[in-house]
């Protein structure tokens, strides 16, 4: 599967998705923590009310055994009124017993978070100690009712007093220790989830922070250097380059503009230095090093293009190609340079290999692919009235030059014309041949 590009727009909509997702993951881990703190809490809260429940019921059949009753008035009194309480606490308590095991239960299981970051597990100590409640709670339910009797309409109710205050130490016993393994347990939950939450605030920070750093390092701070960049070249520092490594629309502009530097100093400095009275060789190397300087031009080749034959002015470097005088001496116009001429627009061969092997005539690009070259440009230069000039350009890589370089030399291919035409041709108005520039 192709992956998207590393657009700029793709990675800030990246990071903002990527920003979204560690907010929505904290936002739901600081609600299931405080959900998980208040269920916690509500344990706490129902052993203490467990306690409280059982000290009430033992608190009252102690009561009652201090002023029970020696009629049946007041006994029938009593069945409706203390008899009817204490059951009601009774089934409380039990109830109560069997929240705490559920309680217990929902807290050894372990969810999303609390499986990924380790909390909740059975423990030992709590679970035995439930175990041993539940246990007790059955043997008192069963001693309750066998101290009542098995009349409910007249339950023994001083003996089942008698029960429950005796037993009220043993109960407690076992409530307490369970109520004493909740807190230990909830308490380290407590501290273990605190404690991830402050890593998940810290880890919140952190990403912030790397949000800003990679916005300030990878937008504004580019985008600074792109302005003072365009400001040295309005400056009249033309050529100035900015460095990157990136792919992005920020790292497209920097190559428009270094692209845009790089042309303006070529145009600008070939316009300045071809000046009245130099020698077409002189003119030929100003145009190679600048060529050289801002294209990816590894030979040049300055040839005149009068009528039908063709007459090499310079190259360079000169031990580069030697055919090229051969063909020279020859005289014969091939193809590109007519092509170039007549269409006042530049000739551009991606591959020399292909293009010879598909043209038989062409001497001079065969020549060229076995000297090593695989591309070259054929940019004309035409005057206004007697230049007819072609400029060669020849790369050992094949397609060296991009579109942009070539648009770049057809448009100033008419001023390096002109400004030969008036400069550097002689007065006699015609090129000078391959053997003059040579004696030169």
């Amino acid at each position: 599967m192709k992956l998207p590009r590393a657009t700029l727009q793709n990675k800030v909509l990246g990071g903002l998705a990527l920003f979204f997702l560690v907010f929505v993951v904290i936002l739901f881990y600081t609600s299931w923590a405080f959900e998980r703190n208040a269920k916690n809490s509500s344990i706490t809260q129902r052993v203490s009310q467990l306690e409280l429940t059982l000290g009430s019921v033992s608190d009252s059949s102690e009561r009652y055994l201090e002023a029970a009753p020696r009629d049946y008035e007041s006994y029938n009194r009593d069945v409706t009124i203390f008899f009817k309480d204490v059951m009601s606490d009774i089934t409380r308590i039990g109830e109560g017993i069997q929240v705490l095991s559920d309680d217990y239960q929902q807290f050894t299981e372990a969810g999303f978070f609390a499986g990924m970051l380790g909390l909740g597990g059975r423990d030992g100590q709590l679970e035995n100690s439930i175990n041993n409640l539940q246990e007790h709670w059955r043997r008192y339910e069963s001693g309750l009712d066998q101290q009542l009797g098995g009349n409910k309409a007249e339950p023994r109710l001083e003996w089942g007093a008698q029960f429950i205050a005796r037993e009220r130490a043993g109960l407690q016993d076992s409530l307490n220790a369970v109520g004493a393994n909740f807190e230990r347990v909830l308490l380290a939950d407590l501290k273990r989830t605190q404690l991830l939450t402050n890593l998940a605030i810290v880890f919140a920070i952190l990403f912030a922070a790397a949000g800003v750093a990679w916005f300030y390092f990878g937008v504004t701070r580019r985008i600074q250097r792109t302005v003072c960049g365009c400001r040295r070249v309005a400056q009249g520092d033309f050529g100035f380059q900015l460095t990157h490594n990136s792919t992005d629309e920020l790292g497209q502009l920097i190559d428009a503009f270094n692209s845009l530097s790089a042309r303006a100093r070529l145009v600008l400095s070939v316009l300045d230095r071809l000046r009245e009275g130099q020698t077409p060789a002189e003119a030929s190397e100003i145009l190679w090093e600048e060529t050289r300087a801002a294209l990816s031009a590894e030979w040049f080749a300055l040839v005149s293009a009068e009528g039908e034959q063709i007459e090499l002015v310079h190259a360079f470097p000169e031990d580069a190609m030697s055919k090229v005088r051969n063909l020279a001496d020859v005289g014969e116009k091939e193809q590109a340079f007519t092509d170039a001429i007549k269409s006042g627009r530049p000739q551009y061969f991606p591959d020399l290999l292909r293009h010879s092997v598909a043209n038989a005539n062409a001497r001079f690009i065969r020549d060229l692919h076995k000297s090593g070259f695989r591309s070259a440009l054929f940019v004309p230069l035409i005057g206004e009235s007697h230049v007819r000039c072609v400029m060669v350009l020849a790369a050992k890589t094949a397609g060296a030059f991009t579109s942009e370089q070539v648009i770049l030399l057809h448009r100033i291919g008419p001023m390096i014309a002109h400004q030969l035409e008036n400069n550097v041709v002689p007065q006699q108005n015609a090129m000078p041949n391959a053997a003059a520039a040579n004696a030169a």
